[in-house]
Order: C-alpha cells, then structure tokens, then sequence
C-alpha cells in the first residue's frame, strides 16, 4: 500500500472519530440543556443589553418593566453599571422547540448599546430602539420594528425579515441566507451578500438615496424589477451600497 493511500485511510478514520465525538458531546449536552422554567428580576436601571445564547426560541417583547424568563440550564443573568447581560454559558446540546428565553423590555424604552449573538433557533423581536446596535444571528429572524439611531453592524446566517425599520450607518453581512428589509436608511448602509438573496423596500421616498451598486460574481443586481451592472444612482444624502457573491439583490422603493 502506497504512502498516499494510508495517509488518506487515516485522514478517513480521524475524521469518522470526531463525527462520532461531536455526536456524543451533543447527546450528552443535550440531557442537561433544559430546567424548570425561572423568570429573573431586573433591579438596575439598565441602558445596555447583552444577549448571548445558542438556538432556544428567544422572544423580545414590550411590556411594563424588564424581566428575563427562560427555561435554559446555564443561563447567567447580571446587571452591572446599567448593562443587563444574559450568557447561556454551556450551548452545546440538541435545542428543541421547548427551549425558550424571552426578554422584556419597557414599552418605547430606547438602549443606549445592543449586543446580540444568537447562534441558531428562531428570534422574534417585536420592537427594539438603541443607538447602537451588534448583532450575530443564525437561524430565523423576525423584527417587526428596528431603530438603530448612530450606527450598527448585523451579520446574519439564515433567514432574516425586518419589517419596518429606521436604520443608520448600519453595515450587513449576509452570510448563507436571504434579508429581507423594509426600512428608511440613514447616512451610509451597506449590504454585502455571500450566498442567497437579498429583497430590500427603501421607505422616505426616493429622492432621499443614492445606490452605489457593485457586482455578483454569480447573480444578478435589480432595481425596481431591471437589471442593472456597476452603477451610481441617485442623488439623495443617504448611500445603500450592496455588493456580493452568488445570489440576488432587490431595491425597490416602497413609496
């Protein structure tokens, strides 16, 4: 047996052993993902909110005051200096639709930071207000109402809706997965597509955008149902950029 032969029958059975271990760890994790559900009092006059967990269903809601409910085993939750911080700090496991986490937020409150990184599970969100906003999120997304008044990034690996949103310098990654995004945009937003589908519905009229328009290397870029190559159009103060890979973009003006 020649040398290339057994290097490739080794490579085969490491690779067979760490499928197997990942299995293991994720059989053994998931045992002891889920507890009795526990709701968390917020005490502190919060401005920030940091979310960082693996794929429950995550809700976040308008109510009366701040409260955290969830269902998750290794879920820490503390507040300091005005941030609220909810940390799953185990997220291996096999997460089902039973898995939950839900934030309430005071009704029209607006943070002053959010930081939100949602590896998978569907997020729900149906009003968030900051100034500043960083968010990794997998999975399915839905924002029925997103406000970013200074700047944001969002980077995204799934399916994302946002169905109404007023947006500044805010700058997206689209990983694997399709946006789509109803908003009026402010200053310069970018949208930089890696595989899949981009729809986008520009509201505040048209004469407020510019849209500097890049490439695909495999796909195609449209506005207002035509085809269009690498092009400046527009001559409003706020810029969409959009540039990517293989996929679609859509721009279209929602009124």
């Amino acid at each position: 047996m020649k040398k290339w032969q057994i290097a490739l029958i080794v490579t085969g059975v490491v690779l067979a052993l760490a499928g197997i271990a990942v299995v293991v760890l994720l059989i053994i994790g998931a045992t002891g993902v889920l507890q009795e559900s526990k709701r968390y009092g917020v005490e502190e006059t919060i401005t920030e909110l940091s979310v960082d967990v693996g794929a429950p269903q995550f809700t976040l809601e308008e109510g009366e005051a701040f409260s955290v409910e969830s269902n998750l085993k290794y879920l820490e939750v503390s507040t300091q200096n005005g941030k609220l911080t909810v940390e799953q700090t185990n997220k291996v496991g096999i997460y089902t639709s039973k898995a939950f986490l839900k934030i309430t937020v005071p009704t029209g409150f607006e943070f002053e930071k959010v930081d939100l990184e949602i590896d998978g599970g569907k997020t729900e969100i149906e009003s968030l207000t900051t100034r500043e906003l960083e968010m990794d999120v997998g999975g399915e997304f839905i924002a029925q109402s997103l406000v970013v008044t200074y700047a944001g990034e969002i980077d995204c690996s799934g399916n994302m809706k946002i169905c109404s949103g007023e947006l500044t310098n805010v700058e997206f990654d689209v990983g694997i997965g399709s946006l789509e995004l109803i908003a009026t945009l402010s200053g310069e937003t970018t949208i930089d597509l890696g595989l899949g589908s981009v729809d986008v519905r520009l509201t505040g009229g048209k004469s407020r955008y510019q849209l500097a328009l890049g490439r695909l290397d495999i796909g195609k870029i449209e506005v207002e149902g035509v085809e269009r190559k690498i092009i400046m159009m527009g001559n409003g103060k706020n810029r969409l950029t959009v540039d990517g890979s293989f996929g679609s973009i859509k721009v279209n003006y929602a009124d």
